[in-house]
């Protein structure tokens, strides 16, 4: 009896140690979140949508994103910088979409992107970002959206938004999720009401919303509107429709138009 349960303790040993081992393996990195990745899906993520976006990405996002390769497909960027007209401070935008990477141009204001990868199974991935380049002086409920067009539907479900900040010592950032308080999703896309943080001593500043479409071909637009006013209330900023007519080519709000700095939007593609 003694041989044979050392054979048997023998035969565990071969089987449930390389077990043991590579679940040990695959447990490279746990996000703020507690979400676990694998070291070749944590470096692609990181790769492909920043450090930052991977810190605080939930487990609901991380599922529907590992082990897809997401290749861009397409990509566009914009900028804003702020001037003065007559001692006046006036915030202009630049004309042209760009094509290259979303970080590839500074100035003094905030930058606005889009990149679109490839999901698989006729679905497409699609990341938008504003970077702020100076912090704002005013902080009340912005608000980005998307609108998929031209042959392009949304995943039901699918949307998310994050705002990220932090300071010379730490980072933390604010999920938006696609069914939640400050999420308006419409039958032609979505938006994110993003009321943004009002601590003092940030020096990074960053909005994302992400959301995966479907379809052969189509294009996809994104605006992010900057509340120029204190006195808009969350209600008010999530009063809107998604048109080609809107902000930045997608958001049309209801009452408080005049209250938001009309960047220009961009659009990817595909």
């Amino acid at each position: 009896m003694k041989k044979r349960f050392l054979v048997l303790s023998v035969l565990l040993s071969i089987f449930i140690t390389p077990m043991i081992a590579n679940a040990a393996e695959s447990a490279y990195y746990t996000n703020k979140n507690g979400v676990v990745m694998d070291q070749a899906n944590y470096e692609n993520l990181v790769e492909k949508l920043s450090l930052e976006y991977v810190s605080f990405m939930t487990q609901r996002e991380y599922d529907s994103l590992k082990d897809h390769e997401l290749r861009v497909v397409a990509e566009k960027s914009i900028i804003t910088e702020d001037v003065e007209i007559a001692g006046l401070p006036i915030i202009t935008v630049n004309p042209y979409a760009v094509s290259g990477s979303p970080n590839s141009i500074k100035t003094t204001s905030k930058q606005l992107g889009i990149t679109v990868f490839d999901w698989g199974n006729g679905q497409y991935y699609v990341k938008a970002s504003n970077e702020w380049l100076s912090i704002p002086k005013i902080r009340n409920f912005d608000v980005f959206a998307m609108r998929p067009d031209d042959g392009f539907s949304l995943v039901a479900g699918s949307p998310s938004g994050t705002q990220y900040y932090s300071n010379n010592s730490s980072g933390d950032a604010i999920i938006y999720q696609p069914n939640g308080a400050n999420t308006v999703t419409k039958s032609n896309g979505f938006g994110m009401s993003m009321n943004l943080v009002d601590n003092s001593d940030i020096n990074v500043l960053i909005n994302t919303i992400t959301a995966r479409v479907s379809g052969s071909s189509g294009t996809v637009s994104a605006s992010y509107q900057h509340c120029t006013s204190n006195s808009v209330t969350k209600a008010q900023s999530m009063d809107y429709y998604l048109t080609v007519n809107g902000l930045g080519g997608v958001i049309m709000f209801n009452t408080v138009q005049s209250k938001y700095d009309a960047m220009m939007g961009v659009y990817a593609r595909v």
